[in-house]
């Protein structure tokens, strides 16, 4: 994974080709914005590309926006010479010829704002690379034309690469501290959009073939009444319904436990169990402090408290307004998710993922987030829905799935289930929404106010997460929490050769083979940390909302800026002390634990970890962060002089370790540090 993610060949050859990289910029913008070609490059994500090299610190801001801006004004001046010389015959080219609308939602376009239509469809994306040739189809002045094109082109360049750069700047830092954090940030981003994206053409696809295919069912449900009396009593108005919805949640509840029986059954070479497995490691390994409360907090969303303070706050709010009929679908789905959670629980063996990974006892499939995430807030969903404008019902939907993708994705990231419980949980909860809906559309008579119910739900939502966050959730933080096992080790064992098997470099995506672990000290942390500060060390700045604003500061001392946070194996460092070296550069040791005790020597615990240089580089003209010089081994010989008090032993690394990348320098040593007999040091006056 590292490799194909390894980006740094590109950022060399644009660092080392400035103007070239310009040139780049300038193309790919008037691509965007040229006749067909831009039709077919997707100009957001170009730009939005373009612009997270910028607040990367890669590419400078000021040219890059500059040449951005020349592209589109050349593009856009491209597209009205070819629309002047060529008129009528464009409507002729591929893919207008196929596709006229294009050409005609263009043309109303311009004739509705006329030249302002330069101005406004810079930013429409449907008609921004046609309008320019509209404009010179039409007989558009070029002189207007160029002073409205060059305008645009202003307000254009730094508004689309604008959201580029804020998430190049939010990746950059977090990639400082975690780049697991980046990745799931780009993970969860990602999934967010796809499920909009797909929820919407869903519901849009389905929304207007819907009656149609109720009819049809219930043209056969006449026509088979033995058979087709279960799909009456949901289809039809007139039949009574819950006994058949009765009958089709057993069959819904029988044929998903079947087919999960049937699945875990078979064992050999089984598709799902793999994928159960690299779904959890992929997660495991993208554990860290952040993340995780990040995800726990999503989690909580989907938790008992929530749901339940949701399902009882709604059912008084419709028996207060006599929604009988509403009330008694909405419980429904309630006791259906928690009928099927038992049948599942009872009826088959299913453990939940690694309980030595999680202190988590034992469980069943499917995930009680997503059944009961689908029943609650799907079937809310519905009741909404039904309320609102029919154009605008997809609306509802998106939101609904919007909420529950997160609170799904935290239980993968967590470890409470596997993919395959989170699986079954949705199939289930999806057909009983589907099917418990159908029949609440078709039998109910009486609206609700969709604004009272969504109102009275957002409600007991926001006051059960708040709830839930001061009272539970350090505690499901920790049930949650990365268990490390502690390994036993001969004090002369780690001297002479076990040493060795501790990490060579930093398990962080970001740090695996930069950032070596060169650093082994036997020691109290808080003895340790003494003996630093009575060599001149400090501890650094902490990492806050007002310290982070030295960050904004063209050339601040270093001394200022606050230190972000490393990540090695899912945990923040447990020590990090910094020496100034000048104003801009610094030594920083960081030490993590290694989960290594030594049997009668119950005061001492082994913390590995490195020492590196950072120096204050402007990531933009408008930010500064502290930045790890890749050079390990000066840091080390600079560090050596402070600990010379210590027992110090050097080891070093065999080159089939070091596996290092280019541009790192580390020459595999290692140094071994414990405390000698009588050590004592004076510690600085606070």
């Amino acid at each position: 994974m590292e490799n194909w993610l390894d980006l740094q060949p590109l950022y060399h050859w644009i660092q080392a080709h400035p103007a070239w990289a310009g040139i780049c910029v300038m193309l790919l913008s008037l691509g965007e914005s040229l006749l067909i070609f831009g039709l077919i490059v997707p100009g957001t994500v170009v730009m939005f590309g373009i612009g997270a090299l910028v607040g990367n610190g890669v590419m400078p801001l000021w040219s890059t926006i500059g040449w951005a801006i020349l592209g589109a004004i050349l593009g856009d001046f491209a597209s009205y010479w070819i629309g002047w010389h060529f008129r009528d015959q464009i409507q002729q080219w591929w893919p207008f010829s196929r596709f006229p609308d294009i050409l005609r939602r263009g043309q109303a376009f311009f004739q509705r704002h006329g030249g302002k239509s330069i101005l406004f469809g810079r930013f429409v994306g449907p008609v921004r690379p046609v309008i320019p040739a509209v404009a010179g189809m039409m007989g558009m002045p070029m002189r207007p034309f160029l002073i409205t094109n060059a305008l645009s082109a202003l307000g254009w360049g730094p508004l689309y690469l604008l959201p580029g750069i804020v998430f190049g700047t939010a990746v950059g830092l977090a990639g400082e501290v975690a780049t697991r954090l980046a990745v799931l940030f780009v993970v969860l981003v990602v999934a967010i959009l796809v499920t909009f994206f797909i929820t919407r053409r869903a519901v849009l696809f389905l929304q207007p073939r819907t009656a149609t295919l109720l009819v049809y069912l219930l043209r056969w449900s006449n026509l088979h009444p033995r058979v087709g009396a279960m799909a009456s009593a949901v289809i039809d108005p007139h039949a009574p319904e819950m006994k058949g919805l009765v009958l089709w949640a057993v069959i819904l509840v029988a044929s998903v436990w079947v087919a999960v029986a049937l699945i875990n059954n078979f064992q050999i070479d089984n598709p799902l169990i793999r994928a159960d497995a690299a779904v959890l490691q992929w997660f495991r390994e993208m554990r860290s402090p952040w993340p995780d409360t990040l995800m726990v907090g999503l989690f909580e969303l989907g938790d008992m408290p929530v749901i339940l303070l949701t399902i009882i706050s709604v059912s008084l709010w419709l028996v207060w307004h006599r929604h009988w009929n509403g009330a008694v679908h909405w419980v429904a789905a309630a006791v259906f998710g928690s009928i099927a959670l038992l049948v599942f629980k009872f009826g088959l063996s299913v453990p939940r993922p690694d309980a030595e990974f999680i202190a988590v006892g034992m469980s069943r499939l499917p995930s009680w987030h997503a059944l009961m995430g689908v029943t609650t807030f799907g079937f809310l969903g519905v009741m909404v829905a039904a309320e609102i404008p029919i154009q605008k019902r997809w609306i509802v939907y998106a939101v609904i799935a919007l909420l529950l993708v997160p609170i799904n994705l935290a239980g993968l990231y967590l470890g409470a289930y596997w993919l395959s419980d989170t699986l079954a949980g949705l199939a289930l909860g999806l057909g009983w929404v589907a099917l418990s809906g159908i029949a609440y559309r078709r039998h109910t008579t009486h609206p609700i106010t969709a604004g009272g119910v969504g109102m009275i739900a957002g409600l007991a939502i926001f006051v059960a997460m708040s709830w839930s966050w001061v009272s539970r959730h350090e505690q499901i933080l920790e049930r949650y929490q990365v268990h490390h096992r502690t390994a036993m080790v001969e004090y002369v064992n780690w001297q002479e050769h076990a040493w060795v098997r501790q990490p060579v470099y930093r398990t962080d995506m970001r740090g695996r083979y930069r950032q070596p672990l060169d650093v082994q000290w036997v020691g109290g942390l808080a003895d340790v940390q003494a003996w630093l500060l009575s060599q001149g060390w400090e501890r650094p700045v902490g990492l806050s909302v007002t310290s982070s604003l030295y960050w904004l500061i063209p050339s601040p001392d270093l001394k200022d800026l606050p230190l972000l946070p490393n990540a090695h194996n899912g945990r923040h460092e447990s020590l990090v002390m910094v020496y100034r070296l000048n104003a801009r550069e610094q030594l920083v040791l960081r030490l993590w634990p290694a989960d290594t005790l030594f049997p009668g020597r119950a005061a001492d615990t082994l913390w590995i970890g490195n020492v590196s240089r950072q120096h204050a580089r402007n990531t933009m003209t408008m930010l500064t962060l502290p930045v790890t010089i890749a050079d390990f081994d000066r840091a080390l010989d600079q560090f050596l002089p402070f600990v010379s008090g210590w027992d110090l032993r050097t080891a070093r690394r065999g080159t089939k370790q070091l596996n290092g990348r280019a541009g790192v320098k580390w020459d595999g040593r290692v140094i071994l540090l414990t405390p000698k007999p009588g050590l004592r040091y004076a510690l600085p006056p606070l």
